[in-house]
């Protein structure tokens, strides 16, 4: 089953970090699924505390792991965001799951990988770290595509009373992406006001 190569691929990809001893965190499908909205996803996404000229070291450790760059050169810049695509194929599929590894340089990334907190994936797999909801909110807001906004929207709903709106009011701001969570808060709670911080114009 898909599902479970792409757990597969998550537990090996996880492991073979950990030993090269690179700070991650999970997002993507995968991290929305934790945070209370199941959904199927084909591939892994993961942040990674790595800088762009480490990625070559990197990629030969993974290569032991049965983990492989998608393309060369390794790294691709999307909106000054630098993202290593890799592929793997578990053991339990002959499906190969596509890896993205999503480098942390910004500031805004960079607090995101710090302030992930331990999450407990279904059986066999092991407890790994997951982007808080917040900044996972944020990452959707900030991607904009159907199905980004989609999620965030079912983020909001399954978890409003969780949120540290304090955080997301600030980081919005930042981001400027002000507008894209007023929008989405919209599709949330269509007759409610949002609880933002201060005043978003």
């Amino acid at each position: 089953m898909l599902g479970d190569a792409v757990m597969g691929a998550l537990t090996r990809a996880s492991a073979a970090l950990s030993q090269a001893q690179v700070p991650l965190a999970l997002m993507g499908g995968v991290a929305v699924s934790i945070w209370k909205h199941a959904r199927a996803t084909k591939d892994v996404d993961l942040l990674v505390g790595l800088q762009t000229e480490e990625v070559p070291q990197l990629l030969r450790q993974l290569s032991i792991s049965g983990i492989h760059s998608k393309r060369l050169p390794p790294v691709i810049e999307i909106d000054d965001v630098h993202i290593v695509p890799l592929t793997c194929q578990p053991t339990e599929t002959l499906l190969d799951i596509r890896i993205d590894l999503l480098l942390a340089e910004s500031a805004f990334q960079k607090q995101a990988l710090d302030r992930a907190i331990p999450a407990e994936l279904p059986p066999p797999n092991e407890a790994i770290r997951v982007l808080t909801c917040e900044d996972l909110l944020l990452f959707k807001l900030l991607a904009g595509r159907i199905i980004d906004r989609a999620d965030a929207a079912y983020l909001l709903r399954e978890n409003r009373k969780d949120l540290d709106f304090a955080h997301l009011n600030r980081w919005s701001r930042t981001l400027a992406i002000e507008s894209n969570f007023q929008e989405i808060w919209k599709e949330a709670f269509p007759d409610q006001q949002p609880p933002f911080v201060g005043t978003i114009a």
